[in-house]
């Protein structure tokens, strides 16, 4: 198996039976008998790991698989004609897998349908939302409410789902909190990697904190290691930090035909064989994972803190403005640019506002349009809680859709940083010049 390449050339990892096994018994915990011979709907290729370890769980459990795409998901997806019905809608599943950006997708669709029936309506749904989060953290259910509204909001999926799993990426707080209420009560935030099979933690049904990946599945071990350039300490207070190690019999053989990694990245510790996952995690009071960020991924600022660009990215998927965003760091200027994928009819109704009309291409390249988006990232970044260093100083506006075919996604629709990065590189620095120059 392959892994996905968003941070550089794929590898080749070579599983074995017992890792997959070790993936299936670990799961079983998060499964009830009402899911026993149900349904489950599959939409990542299958050269993915998170969806071949999914679907075995699924067989194991009896289940039947659909198969479907992003492209005719839902009712609303973009292949699905006008008053037809989207997979889901016709599979009604009992568990299916979410990556983070169909997530957030989805909790914007739902957001603009609230907005557009009113200022009223948004602020009485954003209060049930609000209502129904409280009573599900005290351990109750909103039976009356879900009837008269949130039941409405889980057809989207088929109005069957008792679990959702969550892997690839990062997901924000706000959408995890906002999708349980609406959606599905069990979204299952896991982590794992192509080298676990996928597979390392996981919430158990019922958790209600977001944004944490649970704990350890069964017969997998975790330690923390230190990381002094980043300044991560398993004796940090309150809680240990540093770069994830995973052992046991979930982690592969090696990797294909390259020795000198396998040596780099398989170390064998009280004579349990961990893997060095490269991700910079904390372990909560309850003993769940909390991924702080990958070590590729971490921008060392001009003053030498380190920046999570994951977490920014995260937070920024959740702007209307934005289908999908890579923030990186310019070492020379010590600035964060956002390269921004913009949703189109958003921003063709923001450049309306400001009276101004042209092709998709055009208004990505119109200075008004793009100096608007930026004040509304900077916007969001304030509503987020980011720090000044977390905000993005500029952004580039890229017309171009990102897409597997296009090689900015993995096909599991994670961020492929250095192609996008090489392929606006000079957009970039003509703006990064711009930004920096005197009086400008």
């Amino acid at each position: 198996m392959y892994t996905s390449g968003s941070t550089g050339t794929p590898k080749g990892v070579e599983l074995t039976h017992d890792n997959i096994l070790t993936v299936i018994r670990g799961f079983l915990v998060v499964v009830d008998e009402e899911m026993v011979g149900g349904t489950y709907t599959g939409y990542l290729p299958l050269a993915h790991i998170f969806e071949v370890t999914m679907e075995l769980i699924s067989l194991s459990l009896g289940m039947r698989i659909g198969y479907s795409s992003l492209l005719t998901l839902t009712d609303q997806s973009s292949a699905i004609a006008q008053g037809q019905q989207g997979d889901l809608s016709l599979l009604n599943p009992e568990m299916m897998p979410m990556v983070p950006l169909v997530l957030d997708r989805m909790k914007k669709s739902i957001t603009q349908k609230v907005a557009s029936r009113g200022k009223v309506f948004q602020r009485l749904f954003n209060h049930a939302v609000s209502y129904k989060t409280y009573w599900m953290h005290l351990g109750f259910g909103t039976p009356l409410l879900d009837a008269i509204l949130f039941n409405k909001a889980k057809m989207i999926l088929g109005g069957k789902l008792r679990r959702i799993v969550i892997g690839s990426a990062q997901v924000s707080e706000d959408s995890h909190v906002f999708a349980r209420a609406c959606l599905c009560r069990n979204i299952l935030c896991g982590y794992g990697m192509t080298e676990t099979a996928a597979a390392i933690s996981i919430q158990l049904p019922g958790a209600m904190t977001p944004s944490v990946c649970g704990a350890p599945l069964r017969n997998i071990y975790v330690r923390l290691e230190p990381w002094p350039e980043g300044g991560y300490d398993p004796r940090d207070k309150p809680r240990p930090r540093g770069e994830i190690l995973a052992g046991g019999s979930v982690v592969a053989k090696a990797y294909l035909n390259n020795p000198q990694l396998t040596e780099q990245s398989i170390v064998v510790i009280d004579g349990i064989r961990y893997l060095r996952t490269g991700d910079i995690g904390e372990m909560t009071e309850q003993g769940e994972i909390r991924i702080i960020d990958r070590k590729k991924d971490l921008f060392k600022g001009p003053t030498g803190e380190y920046i999570a660009l994951g977490k920014v990215e995260a937070d920024l998927k959740t702007c209307v403005l934005i289908e999908n965003i890579c923030v990186y760091g310019d070492p020379k200027s010590g600035r964060l640019v956002a390269l921004v994928n913009p949703n189109r009819a958003e921003l063709e109704e923001l450049a309306r506002r400001s009276g101004i009309r042209g092709s998709i291409d055009e208004l990505c390249e119109n200075h008004t349009v793009r100096r608007e988006v930026i004040l509304a990232l900077k916007r969001h970044c304030l509503s987020k809680q980011l720090s000044f260093k977390e905000t993005p100083s500029t952004a580039v506006l890229c017309p171009t859709p990102w897409t597997p075919e296009t090689g900015f996604v993995t096909a599991s629709m994670k961020v492929c940083r250095k192609p996008i990065i090489e392929h606006y590189r000079e957009r970039t620095e003509r703006e990064l010049e711009a930004l920096l120059r005197p009086n400008s």
